[in-house]
């Protein structure tokens, strides 16, 4: 009996002591996620991180991937491009690549699935393509392939050689006048960024390409960036992206071309960096632009314009 009653009184006090217990340990408050996106959206990474590592805050989305896309801005923070913003429209998806100016002499921009966001390169002598893989070209995602026109056909796509097994998917390419520079948008199989911007060099001694370098901050971003376009004869950089837009609508950025993007000194004021990484303009002063309704061409007639002049490019490094 005497045993019975002594272990109902541990039994009782070890229930009190777990009920004081957990009267002291605090709640965890769940932070409003609206709160780590906008400090994502103006590019307040090391702030997101702050917070994240707060240990008695709980978050509705997976902390460890809010933690990868911050420490990735974080990163890309410390090396900014600096360049000269020409200007910033936001358009409707399905009217964006209407407003690129198109030159036969230069080269064309051929979009074979607009809805898609996928678009093909053409040269201007009309006999050379690079084209993006698609279920409309029957080819895989994964790659880049050229393909040429001889006695009026096109011959069956190649796949380009050295940009490497990394991206799930790869396209809108844009091929340099130099015919060895090449631009394109990718995604990473683990990006936490979405499509991010690329460039590469053709090798002449190995006939393949260099591995494809992120041109970072501020032509990709943390966002989804679709296309880099280069209009040599205007000397003007377009660049497609989903930055600061809804679902139905893409940011278009104009921007001056250079032929070397300095980087912004480390001394930057942290507002200024945050402006120049992210192209940035407030919400409320993005206007959006009425644009023609009639369907674009890439067989629209142009005004014929002086050739360009080829500048002797010096080949890229080969990376050991």
């Amino acid at each position: 009996m005497r045993k019975l009653t002594l272990l109902f009184i541990i039994a009782v006090l070890s229930a009190c002591t777990l009920h004081a217990q957990q009267r002291k340990r605090p709640n965890k408050a769940v932070f409003p996620m609206a709160k780590i996106d906008s400090l994502l959206a103006v590019g307040k990474y090391d702030e997101a991180i702050e917070k994240l590592n707060v240990e008695n805050l709980e978050f509705p989305q997976s902390k460890d991937s809010l933690l990868r896309i911050a420490q990735r801005g974080n990163d890309m923070l410390q090396s900014v491009k600096s360049v000269k913003l020409i200007s910033h429209t936001i358009l409707p998806r399905n009217a964006v690549y209407a407003a690129i100016p198109r030159h036969k002499e230069e080269c064309l921009l051929i979009e074979h699935n607009e809805a898609a966001l996928l678009s093909d390169y053409q040269n201007g002598y009309g006999d050379k393509r690079i084209v993006s893989g698609s279920t409309q070209h029957q080819l895989p995602q994964t790659k880049l392939y050229e393909t040429y026109k001889i006695g009026g056909l096109w011959t069956s796509p190649e796949a380009l050689d050295g940009l490497g097994e990394k991206f799930e998917d790869i396209r809108n390419p844009f091929l340099l006048s130099d015919g060895l520079t090449l631009y394109f948008s990718a995604k990473e199989a683990q990006s936490v960024s979405g499509f991010d911007l690329y460039v590469t060099r053709y090798d002449l001694d190995t006939h393949t390409y260099f591995k494809p370098e992120n041109l970072g901050f501020p032509f990709s971003s943390m966002s989804n960036d679709y296309l880099f376009w280069i209009d040599e004869l205007e000397n003007r950089i377009y660049l497609i992206s989903d930055r600061g837009c809804t679902s139905d609508s893409l940011s278009l950025f104009v921007i001056e071309n250079q032929e070397d993007f300095n980087f912004l000194p480390y001394n930057t004021d942290a507002a200024e960096l945050r402006k120049a990484a992210l192209l940035y303009v407030p919400k409320f002063q993005m206007p959006l632009t009425n644009v023609p309704t009639e369907p674009s061409s890439a067989s629209k007639p142009v005004m014929a314009k002086p050739a360009i002049k080829k500048k002797n490019v010096k080949p890229l490094r080969k990376k050991r």
